[in-house]
């Protein structure tokens, strides 16, 4: 199952919903999953997300939020487009908001920067189309659900995170 989801990713697509669901299924199911997780990226479908609702809801742990990373669709193209890391150390550039002294080349080991083929600008507008048509609908579902928790992530990492905990830890005190 997990080939045919990176396949999938690197082609701009979304994994078919029933490999998405199994995944998420054994995962959620191991003797070491803890009963309280986030998600990240899933689901993009309604038919996934009343899937996931069944499967939690069943097994004794029910969604209680869903959090909503709204960003600008340029910002998200920069972000993601821009990644790149060192092919030797692994240590993450973006080549726009955070670049290395010298173009292409780790500042930390000197190794040669690389992007991932699901980061290429055309493959990001690409998913962020899909996301608009396929993804988007979700907001609504949730909010009916009066479980969506927007956070605005148009900030540094460490505010979207500060901003998400927080959201979280109104859910958990209410």
């Amino acid at each position: 199952m997990q080939l045919e989801a990176r396949r999938q990713m690197d082609q701009g697509l979304l994994v078919p919903d029933d490999v998405m669901i199994g995944l998420v299924r054994e995962r959620t199911l191991e003797p070491d999953a803890a009963k309280s997780f986030v998600l990240d990226g899933f689901p993009r479908t309604i038919r996934q997300a009343e899937r996931l609702e069944a499967h939690t809801v069943e097994n004794g742990f029910p969604i209680t939020a869903a959090l909503f990373l709204s960003v600008d669709d340029e910002l998200a193209v920069k972000r993601i487009a821009g990644r790149r890391s060192c092919a030797i150390c692994q240590r993450p550039y973006n080549i726009e908001l955070s670049p290395p002294r010298e173009e292409n080349v780790c500042d930390r080991c000197g190794g040669r920067l690389t992007q991932r083929e699901d980061d290429r600008e055309e493959t990001v507008r690409h998913r962020i189309e899909v996301y608009h048509r396929q993804t988007q609908p979700l907001l609504a579902w949730y909010e009916e659900r009066e479980m969506l928790r927007e956070i605005d992530a148009d900030a540094l990492p460490d505010e979207v995170t500060e901003r998400a905990v927080e959201a979280l830890e109104r859910v958990v005190s209410a």
